[in-house]
């Protein structure tokens, strides 16, 4: 079952996500979330349950999350010339956006072949397209489980990511407090009004749970 959580802060969002990875000792798991403190924090919380990170886990930053099991392995699916040399942070738009039959790789990446903060999620689901859907095929058969933490920083081409997401991973868990919103990885019209409030717009099967107040589910099944 695909579920968001939307919960205040200090309502154990984080905790139940590494309770609940550390019940499901038999399955491959990913745990992503926006920044590499909450990464860290996350890292944290598994020893201080466990004592150390399960083997069966893998935390990833989102833009991590993004180049190993998006961008890398099916550049080439997209861009004519080489592969990916790492990321760009962008503060707004990139370079014009041209439109990738004329732009091409320029559209993506810098000189320096580092892809743009603001079109990595784009591209990530064009490799998809452009792989008949083996991106996120390629996932499935990888995890069983993706857990999504900061779910409230999703914006514009994330939502398509969760949505791609959402129609191979049949055990899609995000938590979020839409209060708590501080980042944003690029501005788009893509998605303009999608926030995690009303992503059953364009993800319909995802379940939403609005946690009353700072009470968070106890629910570990």
């Amino acid at each position: 079952m695909n579920k968001l959580y939307i919960a205040g802060a200090g309502a154990g969002k984080t905790t139940f996500l590494v309770k609940k990875a550390l019940r499901l000792a038999d399955e491959q798991i990913l745990i992503t979330t926006y920044t590499n403190n909450n990464s860290k924090e996350i890292e944290k919380k598994f020893i201080e349950f466990h004592g150390c990170v399960p083997r069966n886990v893998t935390i990833l930053p989102w833009v991590s999350f993004l180049l190993q099991h998006g961008a890398k392995p099916f550049s080439n699916k997209v861009l004519r010339d080489g592969d990916i040399k790492g990321f760009w942070l962008v503060n707004n738009k990139s370079t014009p956006y041209l439109g990738e039959e004329k732009g091409g790789d320029r559209y993506f990446l810098n000189s320096q072949r580092q892809i743009y903060s603001d079109k990595l999620s784009k591209f990530v689901c064009c490799c998809d397209e452009r792989s008949n859907g083996h991106v996120f095929l390629r996932l499935s058969y990888l995890f069983s489980y993706v857990f999504i933490d900061e779910a409230q920083d999703l914006n514009g081409w994330d939502f398509e990511v969760v949505k791609l997401l959402s129609r191979t991973i049949n055990n899609l868990i995000l938590v979020g407090d839409p209060r708590q919103k501080i980042l944003s990885t690029h501005y788009d019209l893509k998605n303009k009004n999608i926030t995690i409030e009303n992503i059953r717009k364009i993800a319909k099967n995802i379940e939403i749970d609005f946690c009353s107040g700072t009470e968070f589910p106890n629910d570990l099944s």
